[in-house]
């Protein structure tokens, strides 16, 4: 192929980065929503060594890496609220004659949700109710939120819905409910996130460990990137990279034109000037 080693290996992380890029095209844009409207959290291990390369390419606003990205989803376990989700197969048309009986299986699954939390206050249960609605001969329905009103507004919903999955919506065609997913969740305190105390150490002078030669490109070849000790870095200082941000669970590449800061509770935040 008429590479060297380097040029190999950034091929191989390309390809990869590609695949994270389309997977990620899955979730936003062909489910109608413009990356360049959202932010990008990474985290895992591996996640903020190629965070700044997929949140350029999506071309969002920001690209954020948590506090302890290593362990996030441990973190997540011990911060989310107690939740359940029960869901009830069914077909019925979207229609006023049906809403009774929608209503009346959702109460049914309210009622299976309080015997799974037993001995917990019903007050600090709170519900979210959804419908997955399809057109009739569709295979695939889309997610809609239900209040238990009219049809007419059940259709509406899910008309503007199907418009911003599937950039079109049958206005005359008969809806049908496919499922019905309650979620039920437990209001409790959860973690927080702390506001960081100010430190005369957290000095950018204090957080550069020294520098490490990283291969970009082709025409670029190797560069010299500030290595940075994350927990050490000043809050609210916009630096310029390129540069490598390391803590215990991961280490963080910035591109050379981008800029990255630490916010007051400690994330990691990079953007395009």
């Amino acid at each position: 192929m008429k590479l060297s080693v380097e040029e190999a290996a950034l091929a191989i992380v390309k390809v990869a980065e590609e695949c994270m890029t389309n997977a990620l095209k899955l979730i936003t844009i062909q489910r109608g929503h413009d990356p360049r409207d959202l932010a990008l959290m990474v985290s895992g291990g591996a996640g903020p060594l190629l965070a700044a390369s997929l949140g350029k390419e999506l071309n969002v606003k920001r690209t954020v890496i948590p506090t302890h990205p290593g362990i996030f989803s441990a973190w997540g376990m011990l911060a989310a609220r107690p939740r359940a989700d029960l869901r009830r197969t069914m077909l019925k048309t979207v229609c006023e004659e049906e809403m009774n009986s929608i209503s009346q299986l959702f109460a049914e699954l309210e009622q299976e949700a309080r015997e799974y939390f037993a001995g917990t206050s019903a007050r600090r249960l709170k519900f979210h109710h959804r419908a997955e609605i399809r057109y009739r001969g569709q295979e695939h329905s889309v997610s809609v939120g239900f209040s238990g009103g009219s049809a007419e507004q059940l259709l509406s919903d899910f008309h503007a819905t199907h418009q911003k999955t599937f950039s079109f919506a049958s206005m005359k065609a008969t809806a049908e409910v496919t499922m019905l997913h309650l979620q039920t969740e437990v209001l409790s305190e959860v973690i927080d996130l702390p506001k960081i105390q100010g430190n005369k150490e957290n000095t950018l002078d204090n957080a550069l460990k020294g520098q490490r030669f990283v291969f970009l490109a082709k025409e670029k070849g190797w560069v010299a990137c500030n290595v940075y000790d994350r927990s050490r870095l000043p809050i609210g200082s916009s630096i310029p990279g390129p540069a490598l941000i390391e803590e215990p669970t991961t280490t963080t590449f910035v591109l050379s034109d981008q800029k990255f800061a630490r916010d007051e509770t400690g994330q990691l935040i990079m953007w395009s000037p």
